[in-house]
């Protein structure tokens, strides 16, 4: 295959998209990108943007070496994409807007190559549905046939982070985390009561996943906080935090939940009763006791209040926050699925 760069409007909006297209009518047509993987025991995620702009719709991905073990199919007319590898893996493909698909596969490399695994990702216009066997040799084609493409992106886990641009050498990706700050002088926001509520999901349950959705003091981090965290001491067991000026008001680490790795956690707290009620997927838990709201001016998404540093290993579905604290029947029906 031949490419243009620069050629059209790349999914960030900058004209980086590059065509791809077939220069003959025989062979093979590939577009690929061989890296170095130094370990095949571990998962890997490949994923790159595409976009249909002539009849040629399939595109046919080996991702170890060429071979038969790691292959995916796309459809990029439907937006569908199949694993067919004797390997384990999976694919996804997201729409992303003005006709891009974000396309990925899951795998480990290929284990019969004992050295280093020189895993190579192609694209491969075909002319048949990735639902049976592509077909990616003898496709005329000319510049006017091609197909766009960006972004490619290989790295070690087992879902696609967002894309990272890169130049000469690989990069590592920052820990993300939310902050809104100055809450305490918005309108949305109440001083006297209140409800946390997210969903997420832990990659592994370790004690790197940590963070969930937390109120703290920007002015004194460790000392002043509400937080939901992923997990607690033990990993399988929530934790939910409250302090005062540096004083535990209330630390409740339950249920255990096993190896669920998805955590629906909920919290509700009123200045007047300090009445906390804690739910983690369905299971409620209640403490009533006195004490003291912390001061809080700020809302922090996907790290741990305490130290400002423990970011959550997962993804985050959702966070809501409400000015009101929710009754116990509420923040149970917020987490059961």
């Amino acid at each position: 295959m031949a490419v243009i760069n620069n050629y059209a409007i790349a999914p960030d909006g900058t004209q980086t998209a590059i065509l791809a297209y077939p220069t003959g009518s025989t062979g093979r047509h590939e577009l690929y990108k061989k890296e170095t993987l130094s370990n095949g025991s571990l998962t890997y995620t490949v994923s790159f943007y595409a976009k249909q702009i002539s009849d040629l719709r399939y595109l046919r991905v080996p991702v170890a070496n060429g071979g038969s073990a790691n292959i995916g199919y796309v459809d990029l007319q439907e937006g569908i994409a199949v694993w067919d590898g004797t390997n384990s893996g999976s694919a996804s493909i997201t729409d992303a807007g003005n006709g891009w698909w974000r396309i990925s596969f899951t795998y480990v490399p290929d284990s019969t190559n004992t050295g280093a695994r020189n895993n190579q990702l192609y694209i491969s216009p075909g002319n048949t549905s990735p639902l049976g066997v592509a077909v990616y040799t003898n496709v005329p084609g000319d510049v006017f046939r091609g197909i766009l493409v960006w972004g490619f992106q290989m790295e070690q886990g087992s879902f696609p982070t967002s894309y990272i641009k890169t130049t000469s050498s690989q990069v590592t990706r920052s820990a993300d985390d939310a902050e809104i700050l100055n809450i305490d002088t918005s309108e949305w926001f109440n001083n006297q009561e209140g409800t946390l509520y997210t969903n997420l999901n832990v990659n592994t349950l370790s004690n790197t996943n940590v963070g969930g959705v937390s109120l703290g003091d920007n002015n004194n981090l460790s000392g002043n906080r509400i937080e939901l965290r992923a997990v607690g001491t033990n990993t399988t067991i929530p934790r939910f935090d409250m302090t005062t000026n540096g004083v535990n008001q209330m630390i409740i680490q339950t249920p255990n939940l096993g190896t669920e790795t998805n955590r629906r956690l909920s919290l509700s707290y009123s200045m007047n009763d300090f009445n906390v009620s804690t739910t983690a997927n369905g299971n409620s838990v209640n403490a009533d006791t006195s004490g003291n709201i912390p001061i809080l001016n700020k809302l922090v998404i996907g790290k741990a209040i305490y130290n400002n540093l423990e970011q959550l290993g997962g993804t985050i579905k959702k966070v809501s926050y409400y000015p009101k604290a929710l009754t116990d029947n509420e923040i149970t029906d917020l987490t059961e699925e």
